[in-house]
């Protein structure tokens, strides 16, 4: 770590605004977790009682002993004015939401860990405080990621991520993409793609676009109107505008001749296509989905068709689907239910694509399926680095926010053994593989000089 600097209006006391970031002498080789800055609602109103998931190394019980392997723990978001019924006004809604329920909750060691949606996994809090640890009445209470004066704060902080971004918006008559700018409002980015053949009425998932807006991926129907489900993928660049990246991709078919939703990985690299087929009629719906990867050949299918006779599962009329961040693991979504898939891979050719949550019995919840019943506060074992952006210090959490930035707790900082190296994608905390683990250095910690240790605000 190069330096580190709190919050300046954190207060010790309170704990509010229990926010430091923590700067790495070099970058980490992953992919810096998403930060959710749309999140006013996250405790409130149709949310509270949404899944979020806490994680760390901490102790399993209040005053117990830290846990040796990275745990995680699915809790409900928890609605302001219920958590102020306890707490009272030591409750500050501008920056703080809770979450947990007796029995579940992040504990001592966890402060500074990461707080995140269990649907998509994007963080919107940090572990920061509570009255013992799963107790009736008192939730976890954790720092709001999407405070106006946090953001503002993390974007001097070099959190690129929470500065304003150019958002994205279609037009899908005209197959033209914006940008959004604060200071100029929205301005086309390039020319008009010409898709010659694209779809003209709108249909969820028809149109998807990678995280930073460079790809495109367009379901549309063949250039001579065959039945074949369709999909093209642009790129832009500066110089060149949009331009078809490979070769057309095609799906299994459908027959009605319409336009199969497409989801693009966040990072651009994946490629899903959704070929749904009205019920047989024996009353099964044999719809598929094909996962495709783009390399020096062109774009190629990772793994098998995923459909009733690969994997028991029917891709019902309408279905449509999303891939994660690194196009690692596949979500269909049918009526009222979700099926997750984890695509397992040594090379493109020889993928193993496994099913781990299953719409028809298991929890909707998205998240990673545990290994071990070993219990964090009511939690259990996370699948070893399944959270490539999950950061251990001595005695704290983190998450890698920018390549060379961890978000972390204020409190942290003032611990008598403070650490000297963060540990990126780590799982057990007595050993670590240097193949998979990022150990980055620490040089020293700055605080905020407003910040009072005494008043912890």
């Amino acid at each position: 770590i190069d330096y580190a600097v709190n919050h300046p209006d954190y207060d010790a006391d309170t704990t509010n605004w229990d926010f430091a970031v923590v700067t790495l002498k070099s970058n980490s080789r992953y992919e810096p977790v998403v930060l959710d800055f749309d999140t006013t609602d996250v405790g409130e109103g149709a949310s509270a009682g949404e899944n979020l998931i806490a994680m760390g190394w901490g102790t399993t019980e209040s005053g117990g002993d830290p846990s040796s392997v990275l745990l995680e723990v699915t809790v409900p978001a928890v609605s302001t004015s219920d958590c102020q019924t306890n707490y009272g006004s030591d409750i500050v809604p501008e920056s703080m939401l809770c979450a947990g329920e007796m029995g579940k909750d992040s504990c001592q060691g966890d402060s500074g860990g990461p707080l995140v949606r269990a649907s998509d996994l994007r963080q919107v809090g940090v572990v920061s405080w509570g009255v013992g640890c799963a107790s009736a009445g008192y939730p976890g209470v954790y720092s709001r990621v999407s405070a106006t004066e946090a953001k503002k704060w993390l974007c001097t902080q070099g959190v690129t991520q929470a500065c304003e971004q150019p958002a994205k918006l279609i037009g899908v008559s005209v197959l033209s993409v914006f940008s959004f700018d604060p200071n100029i409002g929205w301005s086309q980015v390039g020319d008009d793609v010409e898709t010659r053949q694209v779809y003209d009425d709108y249909r969820g998932g028809v149109l998807s676009l990678s995280g930073d807006g460079k790809r495109l991926a367009v379901g549309v129907l063949k250039d001579d109107m065959s039945s074949k489900g369709h999909a093209r993928v642009y790129e832009h660049s500066t110089n060149f505008g949009w331009k078809q990246l490979g070769f057309d991709v095609d799906g299994a078919w459908d027959p009605e001749a319409t336009v199969s939703p497409v989801s693009l990985s966040r990072d651009g690299s994946r490629l899903a296509i959704v070929d749904s087929l009205p019920p047989t009629t024996s009353g099964v719906y044999a719809g598929i989905v094909r996962v495709f990867t783009f390399g020096l050949g062109g774009w190629s299918q990772v793994g098998p068709d995923v459909g009733a006779l690969t994997h028991d599962v029917q891709i019902h009329s309408g279905a449509s689907v999303s891939l994660s961040r690194n196009g690692s693991r596949l979500a269909i979504s049918g009526p009222g239910k979700a099926n997750v898939f984890e695509l397992r891979t040594a090379d493109h050719e020889h993928a193993n694509i496994t099913q781990i949550v299953d719409g028809e019995t298991d929890d909707a919840a998205y998240r990673s399926t545990p290994t071990m019943s070993t219990r964090i506060v009511g939690g259990t074992e996370v699948n070893p680095h399944t959270y490539e952006w999950m950061v251990g210090f001595n005695g704290c959490g983190g998450s890698l926010v920018a390549p060379n930035k961890v978000l972390t707790a204020a409190h942290c900082m003032f611990t008598d053994n403070w650490a000297t190296v963060a540990y990126v994608n780590w799982h057990n905390s007595s050993v670590y593989d240097p193949s998979i683990t990022d150990v980055l250095e620490i040089d020293y910690a700055v605080n905020h000089p407003y910040y009072d240790a005494d008043t912890t605000n």
